[in-house]
């Protein structure tokens, strides 16, 4: 998947490439710029649209993807029934292959799961989060182990226990 970080990477490889009038215009547009791209535009303040704006001007690439990014959220924020969210969805996946494949192929494998939102408006986000919590749990109680088996280890050396 070629996500808006990474084509902002690759824009600057590009931009290395170029005159340097140009690869300045580039390199100003995108320097500390990740979050107005990130950010929903709605919520953007004026100074930041103006930094989108610019984006735009120098990198076609992003401002593309930028608006396929917002064009992904309106769609989910705004459809009113199951049957215009999942037509929608379909449309937009067609439009954004070529930018966005691996995201494209993720959704198209779990579409069923991706167009029961438009029907109930829940997500599994709070299943995630338990589950994380417990992956950390987990991973915490590795080193638990570990740090008791050093104790044992040291009180053994120390002659307070015996090992059996």
């Amino acid at each position: 998947m070629k996500s808006a970080h990474q084509a902002r990477i690759d824009e600057k490889k590009t931009a290395l490439e170029l005159n340097i009038e140009s690869r300045e215009k580039v390199f100003d547009s995108l320097k500390g710029n990740k979050f107005t791209l990130l950010k929903a535009e709605s919520k953007l303040t004026n100074k930041q649209k103006l930094k989108l704006d610019k984006i735009r001007e120098a990198s076609p690439l992003l401002g593309i993807m930028h608006s396929l990014k917002e064009e992904f959220r309106d769609l989910f924020d705004k459809s009113e029934d199951s049957g215009t969210g999942i037509l929608g969805l379909l449309d937009w996946l067609a439009k954004a292959e070529p930018y966005y494949q691996k995201s494209v192929k993720t959704i198209k494998r779990w579409f069923g799961e991706v167009a029961g939102y438009f029907e109930r408006k829940t997500t599994n986000g709070v299943v995630e989060g338990i589950n994380n919590k417990l992956k950390l749990i987990k991973r915490a109680g590795v080193w638990m182990r570990e740090i008791f088996v050093i104790l044992k280890l040291e009180l053994y050396f120390l002659g307070i226990i015996i090992l059996s």
